[in-house]
Order: structure tokens, then sequence, then C-alpha cells
């Protein structure tokens, strides 16, 4: 039997409990924390006491595992900054920034290439590398924030732009109707020798002149390049230049990197057509500024 003096040493020799005092400083010095591990404590006899709870202080470390897989490579030389990887990025992997396609974050890339089919230069690759591992949680929250505004162009951000009154009256210089690309037939009269304008459907709206401008002894053709079909497109235009002998074609779009669609589908048409066009491409601001204007003549020596 264990005497009196035994039972007293050994209650003096078990750990001491925290006291009240000692466990709110431990609360208050990793007050800040968010995660929780659990040890389980042992006093020196070896005997197995209950799991307490401790906290670990928030550091703001960046914990995606990486791993080695297959992953996009986008040769910025070959880019031009068309913008149409970035549509067909479901993830929102890619971004256009300073007219370059850019791989904002790996863990929105799921490597499966849905990009690599739409880049007409031959700038997406695949790579075998070390990358942050593909987070699908990080993109249905990317989605769900993206979800009031469905396009990620570059330059559609939403703004306010200020309005000048013009005290000239407008005048219509529109020659023919039906106006829409997919409207028009193939054989409508009015194409026979026409110069004709290919203008995106933002750009009527953005410059203040676009009649005057652009318009005035032109049969106009409209579309959008992104909401559109713009391979029906390029086959029914290219048939409008072959059956009416086209004279000109010109092309007004805006700046942002979709609308450029409407661009390559005309060259396109012009090259499938086989016929002697001269193919004008203008490039308007939001504000209805030019930017950019160059003219392309085509010369196949068709009779």
């Amino acid at each position: 039997l264990a005497t009196s003096e035994t039972i007293a040493t050994r209650r003096s020799l078990r750990a001491k409990p925290y006291s009240p005092k000692r466990r709110l400083d431990r609360r208050r010095k990793y007050r800040y924390s968010v995660t929780r591990i659990f040890v389980m404590r042992s006093d020196w006899h070896g005997r197995i006491k209950r799991p307490r709870s401790y906290k670990l202080p928030d550091v703001g470390c960046n914990c995606m595992e990486r791993v080695k897989r297959q992953i996009i490579r986008i040769d910025a030389e070959k880019c031009d900054g068309c913008g149409l990887c970035a549509e067909a990025c479901h993830e929102g992997a890619i971004r256009i920034v300073d007219g370059k396609a850019k791989l904002i974050s790996e863990s929105y890339c799921d490597g499966l290439g849905d990009c690599i089919g739409e880049c007409p230069r031959g700038a997406i690759s695949f790579e075998i590398r070390e990358a942050d591992s593909y987070d699908e949680e990080a993109v249905e929250r990317k989605r769900v924030q993206q979800a009031s505004f469905p396009c990620r162009c570059p330059k559609t951000a939403l703004r306010s732009l200020e309005t000048v009154a013009s005290a000239e009256p407008a005048r219509s210089m529109l020659l023919n109707w039906p106006i829409q690309l997919r409207l028009v037939p193939v054989n409508a009269p009015y194409l026979k020798n026409a110069d004709v304008l290919l203008a995106a459907d933002c750009t009527a709206a953005s410059v203040p002149d676009f009649h005057n401008r652009f318009l005035k002894g032109k049969v106009l053709l409209m579309g959008c390049p992104k909401l559109d079909d713009a391979k029906a497109y390029r086959k029914k235009l290219a048939d409008m230049i072959r059956a009416n002998d086209i004279k000109s074609l010109h092309v007004v779009i805006m700046e942002v990197p979709c609308c450029g669609g409407l661009s390559r589908l005309a060259e396109g048409a012009v090259e499938e057509a086989r016929k002697s066009v001269d193919l004008t491409k203008t490039v308007v601001g939001v504000r209805g500024n030019v930017l950019k204007e160059e003219t392309l003549r085509y010369n196949f020596g068709d009779a």
C-alpha cells in the first residue's frame, strides 16, 4: 500500500495545469489565427492526456501545391494580341496584357488546351513543368464574380463617357436594307460592283459622324464576330465578293481584341473568293477616334 507521503510525492510530480491567466494569454497571442491543429499531450510519466487545440498564426503564405504537370506555354514573339485564346479559355487563365496574351495564374489552367486550336499564329503550345496544381474552386469563384459581366475582353471595363452636343443636323447616308450580314442575300442587287462597308455592330454607336466618315456612297453590312457565327460570315462574304465583283471592302472595328475577328474573317473571305479587292481596315476607340487604318491590295489576276 502506498503511504500518504508517497501519494503526496506523486501529486507534486504531476504537471501543473495551465492557470486561467496563462490560457487567456495564449488565446490573445494567437487571436489572429485561422488554422487549428490538434496534438496529443503526455506528462512525464508517458501517460496520454486529452488532446489540446492549438491555433497557428496566419502568416499569409501561399500553400498551393506545386506538381509536375501539363500546362500551356505562350510565345510572346509570335502573339499578336488578337484575344481569341482569352475567349476560348473557359477558366479565365489567359488575359491580354500590353497587347500580348499572358497566363495570369497557373492554378487557373487545367492543361486541356482549349486555347491552342484558336490561336492563328501558333503561339500557344504544351509543356511539362512544375506548376501550381489546378484549383477548380478558385476558377468557380472567379466565374461567379464575372457572371454579371460575361465578356472578358480587355478594354471592355465599365465606364461612364461624357457626351458632346452638336448643333449640326444629322443626315442618313444609308443606301440599303437590311444591313445585318446574316440577313442580306448573296445576290442582293445593290451589291453589284459596290463599295462595301463591313462594320462591327458597336462602331455605329461609338463614332458620332459614322455616316459622313465611313458610310457615304457605300453599301453597309454589319455583324458581331463574338456573338455571331464567324465561319458562316466568312463563307457568305466570300460568296458575295465572288458573285458581285465587289470593288472595295472597308472593315471598321472597335479596339477590343474580340472585335478583331471581323477583320480576320474579311481577309479570309477575300483570299477564298480569289478576287482582286482593296481591303481597308480601320480601328476606332470607344470615344469614336480613329486609332489605326491600313489598306491591303489583293491582286489575284482575275479576268
